[in-house]
């Protein structure tokens, strides 16, 4: 929380003293000291705002990935990529329950009665764990449908 305010309060000021001097520049705010003060304190906020939102959003985002079942058994550490591929694809319509259990795993939960199979998969964003229950539907033993959700 101190850490939080200590950046947010430095960035503040940078760009407090940047965007000040350069509007002291101008002929308009040269002799307006307090309007200059206000158009810079948001001007400062504005762009604060903007900064982080950029850098938030697109350059800390988790590439999506196509997904590959043999990368989603040999390398562990980038499935969360592929996560949502998987479950708006779909890969699993039509397979058995063998190739299922081949590629995830032994499940969290089976339903032998009712032929479903539930997972658990963990995906990752940019700051935090994301854990997405898959439930998978059978007939005969083929993959008819499946449901995923979010958990929180």
């Amino acid at each position: 929380m101190v850490l939080n305010l200590v950046i947010f309060l430095s960035s503040f000021l940078i760009l407090f003293i940047v965007i000040k001097i350069l509007l002291k520049k101008t002929t308009y705010f040269r002799d307006r000291k307090k309007t200059r003060n206000i158009v810079t304190v948001v001007l400062a906020l504005f762009l604060y705002y903007l900064f982080s939102l950029l850098f938030f959003n697109y350059l800390t985002e988790i590439p999506k990935v196509k997904f590959n079942e043999n990368t989603w058994k040999d390398n562990i550490s980038e499935r969360h990529k592929m996560i949502d591929d998987l479950i708006h694809s779909d890969y699993l319509i039509g397979k058995t329950k063998e190739e299922i259990e081949s590629v995830f795993g032994l499940p969290k939960k089976n339903d032998n009665q009712n032929d479903i199979i539930k997972y658990e998969l963990i995906g990752r964003t940019w700051g935090d764990f994301q854990i997405v229950n898959l439930k998978i539907f059978f007939e005969d033993n083929i993959v008819t449908s499946f449901e995923y959700s979010h958990k929180e």
